[in-house]
């Protein structure tokens, strides 16, 4: 993995005293568990502050609105419904001809297990390893950081 950080310690963004060695597991534990806690409280003030102001645009239908203060004017972008993927396959399977003017397939995803062995197979068949080839080529690794989670604690 890219370690997109320099070596030096990591500065914790709102208390510049609290610095964590990089080669100490309890005090990357310890700023980690407290960022953690810390974004999970900020964020459950960021979706009620959302919401409010959503509210304050409920009027109409668009998903683009405004809410206009004496001091900003907001574009608010309403989020888009989802829609249940099970409900959908089976409106395809059981009208495919309606289906084909109203849904479109958007979404393909590996199964991994499969694709694990697929890596590792040969066949006769016609285009398969054309095929194999294209499947293998269409993973990207990820650029997301390691989830970590406690294991086991002595306090």
């Amino acid at each position: 993995m890219n370690d997109p950080l320099p070596e030096t310690d990591i500065v914790h963004p709102m208390m510049k005293s609290w610095r964590a060695k990089r080669s100490s597991p309890e005090e990357l534990w310890k700023m980690l568990s407290t960022v953690k806690e810390q974004a999970m409280r900020l964020s459950a003030v960021e979706k009620e502050l959302r919401f409010a102001i959503g509210k304050m645009a409920s009027n109409g239908d668009t998903l683009t609105r405004r809410v206009v203060g004496s001091n900003f004017a907001l574009k608010v972008t309403m989020p888009s419904d989802r829609w249940s993927q099970s409900i959908l396959k089976e409106a395809v399977a059981n009208y495919p001809e309606l289906a084909k003017d109203y849904i479109r397939i958007a979404s393909y995803a590996a199964i991994a297990k499969e694709v694990k062995k697929l890596a590792g197979t040969s066949s006769e068949i016609e285009g398969f390893d054309d095929f194999r080839e294209l499947v293998l080529s269409a993973r990207e690794e990820s650029t997301a950081p390691p989830t970590v989670s406690l294991e086991k604690s002595s306090q």
